[in-house]
């Protein structure tokens, strides 16, 4: 469940050949203007209960019952989702056409001919139609990285969104709502759609928190899944963590802010400083780098400790709070780096997620 009934969770799906291309949880609170996204990968790894086995969550997906993959998502979120907007990739290319594009900007251009397709796209700040949008959302560069992939969708979803409360008024006339709505696969009614696009009126884009699923990827039947880190329990971690930034007025994170920890093991459990980063980068904190403590005596270091290294002690306290870590202060060393905010020594105390 959400925290505040006024947290608004909308699925967007983008769907291609009847399988989700990207499926996006997008979480909205109106009093504060404040919203998020999180991106859900069709090969997320978990028990379907009615096939009884483990496989991806997409292998749920029908658009005629979308209540199965909507549970699943749900359940995999700890939320319920009471509105969907699905629409393929044809339908797409006609909404972004009839919005008149999308504002995107592309670092590199891309030219890539593959498997029959050709991808053009230019490079810069450049306003796409709606067959360029789908060749945004399709090409596949070799080496790309499923996270540079993530961005990629996010900055699709919130162009899209920007697009839809920019073109507000005219989507919400009587012969183009129905018609927006009938390239859909929706359980939105038309006054729960306007209400949609006024929301994303107010909405501040500048703001809009992005996240994604972190994990470990196994094979399972001859299938790559992600498994998301805890069974799950990290996941259900992050979307309370998206809800209190969402309805907290203020927050570090509005301030957009990504304080960077140095993250070093104490203990004689090997890698433990690697899988902790993963969890860290989950959160929203970037890795400024791993290693080893300093032990005493060759002794594995009892208590874990974060230190404040930029005399920002509520960067120290919030990751205390992630930590349940009750042993914190600020520490200034000029040796140090200079882009690292925090220290975080793990100790024996350290349970893998929690300080015990």
């Amino acid at each position: 469940m959400v925290k505040s009934e006024a947290i608004v969770p909308v699925m967007i799906i983008v769907s291609e050949e009847d399988k989700p291309l990207l499926t996006e949880l997008f979480l909205f609170y109106h009093d504060t203007g404040k919203g998020a996204v999180l991106d859900i990968p069709g090969n997320t790894g978990s028990i379907i209960s009615n096939l009884k086995k483990v496989d991806r969550i997409d292998i749920l997906y029908d658009e005629d019952n979308i209540d199965p993959y909507r549970a699943k998502v749900g359940d995999l979120t700890g939320i319920d989702i009471p509105f969907y907007y699905i629409i393929s990739l044809e339908n797409l290319e006609k909404m972004v056409d009839l919005i008149d594009g999308l504002n995107l900007f592309i670092a590199n251009p891309v030219d890539i001919r593959k498997d029959g397709r050709t991808y053009l796209l230019p490079s810069g700040s450049v306003t796409l139609d709606g067959a360029k949008v789908v060749s945004y959302l399709l090409y596949n560069i070799d080496g790309e990285s499923d996270s540079e992939k993530i961005d990629r969708n996010h900055k699709f979803i919130k162009s899209l969104l920007e697009k839809m409360a920019d073109s507000r008024g005219y989507l919400s006339t009587d012969e183009v709502s129905d018609f927006t709505r009938d390239m859909a696969v929706t359980n939105m009614d038309r006054k729960s759609f306007e209400n949609f696009l006024s929301y994303l009126s107010d909405l501040d884009m500048d703001r809009l928190q992005y996240n994604k699923v972190l994990g470990v990827k196994r094979f399972v039947d001859n299938k790559e899944l992600l498994f998301p880190h805890y069974d799950e329990r990290l996941l259900k971690e992050l979307v309370n963590q998206i809800e209190d930034y969402l309805v907290n007025i203020q927050s570090l994170s509005d301030q957009g802010v990504a304080f960077s920890v140095e993250i070093l093991n104490g203990t004689d459990i090997n890698g433990l400083a690697s899988r902790t980063s993963q969890i860290l980068k989950s959160f929203g904190y970037k890795i400024a780098g791993l290693g080893n403590a300093t032990r005493t005596d060759g002794q594995e270091v009892e208590k874990t400790v974060i230190l404040d290294r930029k005399g920002n002690p509520d960067a120290a306290k919030g990751l205390a709070a992630l930590l349940k870590c009750e042993r914190w202060h600020s520490e200034a060393d000029e040796s140090l780096d200079d882009t690292i905010d925090i220290t975080l020594i793990l100790g024996k105390d350290f349970d893998g997620r929690y300080v015990k």
